[in-house]
C-alpha cells in the first residue's frame, strides 16, 4: 500500500491542510479537528484505496483504516505541522461532554501502546507462574515484572506529558507537578502511615498518587488557567524565569491541598460503584455493556471507560466489569465477520471480512464493524446477540481481568487465573453465538445492492426541491466553500418552514451527528448533500431533529430532516440551504432552476450525465 498517496488523498478530501486544525491517531483511526467539517467530501475518503470507513463523534471527524494507520499518521505528519494551528482555534464547536471526552480521549490515546504493552507482560508473567510458581523468586522475574509495573507506576507522569499537549500547557511543567506526586520523600510519608501533613498551614491529605489518572488530569486542565494568568502578570524582561515559576508555584501546592485529594476521592468513588455493580449485579451488567459496546464505541464514549479500569486495577487490584465485557464484543465482532466471510459470494467483501475477522479475533474491532458489520447491518444484531449471552455467562462466573490490555486471543493471559477457564468459554460462546445469529440472520449482500442501484442508472436525472423557499444562486451563499463550487455546483434556498424532504428516490449515505447536513445517493449514482444554514455546525445538534438514520432508502417525499428555523435564525445564523451535487464532475452539465421561489416537488437541477 502507497501510504504516501494514502496520506495526500485524506487530506485533501478533508478540506487541505488549511482546514486541519489538528491531527492524532489511535490503534486503528485517524482523528481529525476541522475548522470546518461542512468541507470534508465523506463519500470520496470511503473510496481511498485502505480506508475502511469514516465517523463522525465528538467534534472529530474519524477515518478509519484498520492496523495500518500508523504508517498514515506518519506520512501526514510529514505534510504539515497541524499540531502548530491548535492554539488559533481553541473555542472549538461541542458541548462540554463532548469537549471532556475530547480531552480524555487525546489524553490516554498516546499511552495507551505502554499500557498495552506493560498489561501483556503482567499477563504472560502470571501464565508462567501457573506453570512454575518457583520462577517469581528468580531475579530474571523481578526485573521483568519491574519493567510492567514501571508503566503502571508513573501513569501520572506520562499522562501529564499527553494532556498537556492536548490542553495546550508546556509538557514538561506538567510533568514537573507530577513526578512532585510521586517523590521518594512525599511517598515515604504516606509508607510510614501517616495520613495528613501541612503546607503554609492547611492540610494536605497523603495519597498514594502512583498509577492514579484523575488527579493528574485536574491538575493540567487548572495549570492551563495559570499559565495564561502567569503569561499576563510575568514582566517581558524576566518571563522566561517569572512564567515556569508562577505556573509550578501555584500549581503544585494546589494539586497537593485540593485537586490531588478531590482527584483521588473522585477515583475511589468510582472505583467502589463499579466494583458493587460488578458484584451484586454483575449477571446484568457485563451482558448489557457487552451488548452495546458496539454503540458505545461507535461515539467514541469508550475513551472514558480506560481512566475507570486503570482505578479498578489499582484498587481493588481486577477488574470484573470493562475488559470482560470487552473480551465478548470484541470475540463476537470476530465471529460475526467470520459468518460473512463463509456466506457471502462477493468476492471483495470476502477479501474485507478474510482480513478483519482476524484482527477482531485479536482485539482490534473497528475494521471488522466499520468495513463488514455496521455497513450490512444484520451482522451488528448477531454481534449484539453473542456479546449479550458471553457477558452474562461472564458476570455470572465472575470473570476477572488483572492487567490493561485491549481483549482478544492474544490477551487472553490478563484474565489469568481461577477464572481464566469461564474466560476461554465466554470467549466460545462469544464467538459460536455471534456466528450463528448472523448466519440465520443473513444479509443484504452489498454486491447485490450495487447491481440494484447500477440497473436503473440513466444518462439524465432530476432532482425535486427538498425545502420550500426562496430560491439563492450558490455563489451568493456566504460561505466560500460552496459559493466557489469546491463542494460541488448546485444551487441554494432560503426555507420558508422547518422541514427538509428527499428530492430523490436512493439511500441516506450520510447523516451528520449534528443534524444539520446530510448526504443522500439517488438510484441513478448521483450524489447530493443538503447543508441547513451556515456554520449551523456550531449548534451541535440543537434544533435539529433528524428523520432517518444513514443507509436507510427513502422516496421522494420522505421527511428528512426537521428544524426549528425561528430558534436558529434567533442564535443568530443564517439558513441559507445550499443543495448541491458532490460528485459534480460526473456529469456534462447541471442545470438550475430560474425561478424566483420553489415548493415541494419543483424540478431544483437537471443533470446531464457524460
Amino acid at each position: 500500500m502507497n501510504y504516501k498517496k494514502m496520506a495526500k488523498e485524506i487530506l485533501e478530501k478533508v478540506g487541505g491542510e488549511s482546514n486541519v486544525i489538528n491531527v492524532v491517531s489511535c490503534s486503528t483511526r485517524l482523528r481529525f479537528s476541522l475548522k470546518d467539517v461542512a468541507s470534508v467530501n465523506q463519500e470520496e475518503v470511503k473510496r481511498i484505496t485502505g480506508v475502511i470507513g469514516v465517523n463522525y463523534q465528538s467534534g472529530q471527524f474519524q477515518v478509519i483504516i484498520g492496523t495500518e494507520v500508523g504508517q498514515v499518521y506518519s506520512e501526514i505528519a510529514k505534510i504539515g505541522n497541524f499540531e502548530s494551528d491548535v492554539k488559533k482555534d481553541k473555542k472549538k464547536s461541542g458541548s462540554i461532554g463532548a469537549k471532556i471526552l475530547d480531552v480524555v480521549s487525546g489524553s490516554f490515546g498516546p499511552v495507551i501502546p505502554a499500557m498495552t504493552a506493560a498489561g501483556l507482560i503482567k499477563a504472560i508473567l502470571a501464565l508462567l507462574l501457573t506453570f512454575d510458581p518457583t520462577i517469581k523468586s528468580t531475579e530474571s522475574f523481578y526485573l521483568i515484572n519491574m519493567i510492567a509495573d514501571a508503566t503502571y507506576y508513573f501513569m501520572p507522569v506520562m499522562l501529564a506529558f499527553s494532556a498537556a499537549q492536548k490542553m495546550n500547557v508546556s509538557p514538561f511543567l506538567a510533568v514537573a507537578v507530577a513526578v512532585t506526586l510521586l517523590h521518594p520523600n512525599f511517598m515515604a510519608l504516606k509508607a510510614q502511615g501517616a495520613t495528613m501533613t501541612s503546607l503554609f498551614g492547611l492540610p494536605v491529605r497523603l495519597v498514594a498518587y502512583n498509577a492514579s489518572v484523575i488527579p493528574i488530569l485536574l491538575s493540567v486542565w487548572f495549570m492551563s488557567y495559570v499559565e495564561k494568568f502567569a503569561e499576563k502578570v510575568s514582566p517581558n524582561v524576566i518571563k522566561f524565569f517569572a512564567k515556569p515559576l508562577i505556573i509550578i508555584l501555584i500549581t503544585a501546592p494546589v494539586t497537593f491541598i485540593v485537586l490531588g485529594p478531590i482527584g483521588a476521592i473522585c477515583g475511589d468513588g468510582l472505583a467502589a460503584a463499579v466494583v458493587f455493580v460488578s458484584t451484586k449485579f454483575s449477571w446484568l451488567a457485563i451482558s448489557l455493556l457487552a451488548a452495546f459496546l458496539p454503540w458505545i464505541i461507535m461515539t467514541g464514549m469508550h475513551q472514558s471507560l480506560k481512566p475507570v479500569t486503570l482505578q479498578l486495577l489499582v484498587n481493588p487490584g481486577y477488574d470484573m466489569l470493562i475488559l470482560p465485557a470487552m473480551l465478548a464484543t470484541n470475540i463476537s465482532q470476530a465471529g460475526a465477520t467470520f459468518a460473512v466471510l463463509m456466506k457471502t459470494k462477493n468476492k471483495e467483501l470476502k477479501s474485507v471480512a478474510s482480513t478483519t475477522w482476524v484482527t477482531a479475533f485479536m482485539g482490534i474491532t473497528e475494521p471488522a464493524m466499520y468495513g463488514v458489520n455496521l455497513p450490512l447491518k444484520r451482522p451488528m444484531f448477531g454481534v449484539m446477540t453473542g456479546a449479550g449471552i458471553a457477558g452474562l455467562y461472564a458476570g455470572i462466573m465472575g470473570v476477572k481481568a488483572i492487567a490493561l490490555a485491549t481483549p482478544g486471543i492474544v490477551a487472553l493471559p490478563i484474565f489469568i487465573g481461577q477464572t481464566f477457564v469461564h474466560a476461554v468459554i465466554t470467549l466460545i460462546i462469544a464467538f459460536t453465538v455471534s456466528f450463528a445469529t448472523t448466519w440465520i440472520l443473513g444479509f443484504d449482500d452489498s454486491v447485490n445492492q450495487e447491481n440494484k442501484m447500477a440497473e436503473h442508472v440513466s444518462q439524465d436525472e432530476k432532482i425535486v426541491s427538498p425545502i420550500e423557499g426562496k430560491i439563492v444562486p450558490l455563489n451568493k451563499v456566504p460561505d466560500e466553500t460552496f459559493a466557489q463550487e469546491i463542494m460541488g455546483k448546485g444551487i441554494a434556498i432560503e426555507p420558508a418552514n422547518g422541514v427538509v424532504k428527499s428530492p430523490l428516490e436512493g439511500i441516506v449515505a450520510a447523516v451528520f451527528p449534528t443534524k444539520h447536513a446530510i448526504g443522500l445517493r439517488s438510484v441513478n449514482g448521483c450524489e447530493i448533500l443538503i447543508h441547513i444554514g451556515i456554520n449551523t455546525v456550531r449548534l451541535d445538534g440543537k434544533y435539529f431533529e433528524s428523520c432517518v438514520v444513514a443507509g436507510a432508502h427513502v422516496k421522494i417525499g420522505d421527511d428528512l430532516i426537521k428544524f426549528d428555523r425561528v430558534a436558529i435564525q434567533n442564535e443568530g445564523y443564517e439558513l441559507i440551504t445550499p443543495i448541491v451535487v458532490t460528485n459534480s464532475d460526473e456529469y456534462v452539465d447541471i442545470v438550475s432552476v430560474t425561478t424566483e421561489s420553489v415548493k415541494y416537488g419543483d424540478i431544483l437541477l437537471e443533470l446531464v450525465k457524460k
